[in-house]
């Protein structure tokens, strides 16, 4: 569930949806992989790839918090280095210590960037920025 209000959240917000949002593909925000391209098909780049690393429920006396910690992997790719930074940094802006209802689904509590790498793709030559995130909500 929270992978799909993250997609909606990053479709919708102003900062990354210059770069997700729009023709031919309106929603460029993946769950692992980027799809396989078809010939004379829609650019999957530049996009979103994200990975749930870890949820951490934690047992209290009086049973499980409603309130989990789950880590995600973000992967902000396209065809050169300064656009798969310029996209890294919309993510940063548009999920950084937010509150609130991630893509009208998930009640986020808050968000924290906790690491960001650079990465390089040789195979496809992509590059991509993969941002470590912190997001506790409601479940």
């Amino acid at each position: 569930m929270i992978g799909e209000a993250l997609k909606i959240h990053l479709v919708q917000a102003t900062p990354t949806a210059a770069y997700l949002a729009g023709a031919p593909d309106p929603d460029r925000v993946y769950p692992l992989i980027i799809p396989q391209k078809k010939p004379r098909g829609p650019a999957q780049v530049p996009c979103v790839v994200y990975r749930i690393s870890g949820v951490d429920r934690q047992q209290l006396y009086c049973g499980t918090s409603s309130t989990v910690p789950t880590r995600m992997e973000l992967d902000s790719y396209a065809i050169d280095y300064d656009e798969a930074h310029a996209l890294a940094d919309a993510v940063k802006a548009v999920l950084q210590d937010f509150r609130g209802m991630l893509g009208g689904i998930v009640a986020l509590k808050n968000a924290t960037l906790e690491n960001e790498i650079d990465l390089q793709d040789i195979d496809p030559g992509l590059f991509r920025v993969n941002q470590s995130w912190a997001f506790w909500h409601l479940e």
